[in-house]
């Protein structure tokens, strides 16, 4: 065979595959939406049959499946809630207290990883970061 085709077989198979692959091996690790025993299954699956199993996998993902824009209640994510908030506080239509308090909500709703401690706020760390303004 010709070095020529060697390189194209490399860069038109060899290359794409891997990407597939290594791809849907860390995407396994990093959704938190499946249980761990599924998790396991993929990863044999993808890890014994590496073309097959990952193209089965790539199909059988749910589109939504480990979605970094988590979606808030409401339709709108986190960050465009966060960004109304500080609007809101910045322009002073509600008080530092509201403004924490609806903070601590919006946070309060979005689902922690799981293993992840959950993220807790601070009030007096978050005013004193705050008193820049």
């Amino acid at each position: 065979m010709n070095w020529s085709w060697h390189a194209l077989w490399i860069a038109l198979v060899l290359i794409p595959v891997t990407i597939i692959w290594v791809g849907c091996v860390f995407d396994i690790f990093r959704r938190d939406d499946l249980h761990p025993v599924s998790q396991i299954l993929w990863l044999l699956a993808v890890l014994v049959l590496p073309v097959f199993g990952g193209l089965v996998y790539l199909v059988a993902r749910p589109r939504h499946a480990g979605s970094f824009a988590q979606e808030a209640p409401g339709g709108r994510s986190l960050s465009q809630q966060l960004n109304d908030l500080d609007r809101l506080h910045s322009t002073g239509a509600i008080s530092d207290r509201e403004f924490q308090l609806a903070k601590q909500d919006a946070l309060a709703k979005v689902p922690t990883p799981r293993g992840a401690a959950a993220y807790s706020t601070d009030t007096a760390t978050v005013q004193g970061a705050g008193s820049s303004r």
